[in-house]
């Protein structure tokens, strides 16, 4: 009968371990909001892109905030996009 394939290392007896490759990080992927601006009733509104001013992109909330609230930009908002991490 056959023997089976041990882990060992028949030189000293210890146990043979496998290191893994490191993963190299997904690469960064773009987040896309597709917005509507609707009146009081609720109906979507045609909205030119000309009058669509793009402000900043932020990472922390209190830039965000702060460029809100501070009085500069008035009537600003903001859209909040979460990528999941890649695999």
């Amino acid at each position: 009968m056959a023997k089976a394939p041990t882990n060992t290392d028949t030189t000293n007896g210890e146990v043979a371990v496998k290191t893994r490759k490191p993963r190299s990080p997904s690469p960064p992927r773009p987040v896309y909001a597709v917005i509507q601006v609707l009146d009081r009733d609720g109906h979507p509104m045609q909205l030119d892109k000309a009058s669509v001013r793009v402000i900043s992109f932020e990472r922390s909330a209190e830039e965000v905030l702060a460029k809100i609230e501070g009085g500069e930009h008035v009537n600003a908002l903001y859209l909040r996009g979460i990528m999941p991490a890649g695999r």
